[in-house]
């Protein structure tokens, strides 16, 4: 049984160049993966001391080419490409805070004009209380 025999029993999984739609070029290990019974190309981007920089997972229409190269090409083409991992951006917890108390002076306010407008409705608006005419 050959490489190609192999490949195609267990799905792709070779060291690749990536180039994505939109001019993006990763490398790494690339393979196949379904999520949700959609396949996917995942790229796994090495780091230093064979760790996993980045994992990033691809549709079939996102890809421009795969390059199949060795495993020592594609960790030099990872190490110069320097792209960090996408992470999760938070505001330091002051300004979170800070954010937090304006919102909520805001929603008094809002409340407080509310209360205001209803007061003045009630003041100018006797309602159907009884009125002098009325003979009980």
């Amino acid at each position: 049984m050959d490489t190609d025999e192999r490949r195609s029993e267990q799905g792709f999984a070779e060291w690749a160049i990536v180039e994505i739609m939109g001019h993006v070029r990763l490398a790494g290990r690339v393979t196949e993966q379904a999520i949700g019974g959609q396949p996917f190309i995942r790229v796994d981007v090495p780091g230093p001391l064979d760790t996993i920089r980045l994992t990033r997972f691809y549709g079939a229409q996102a890809i421009y080419s795969i390059t199949p190269v060795s495993e020592q090409v594609a960790r030099l083409a990872a190490q110069r490409a320097g792209q960090l991992p996408v992470q999760r951006w938070e505001l330091p917890a002051h300004v979170q805070q800070a954010i937090e108390e304006r919102e909520q002076a805001n929603r008094d306010k809002n409340q407080a004009e509310v209360d205001d407008e209803l007061d003045e409705e009630a003041l100018n608006d006797p309602g159907d209380g009884p009125d002098e005419d009325d003979d009980f």
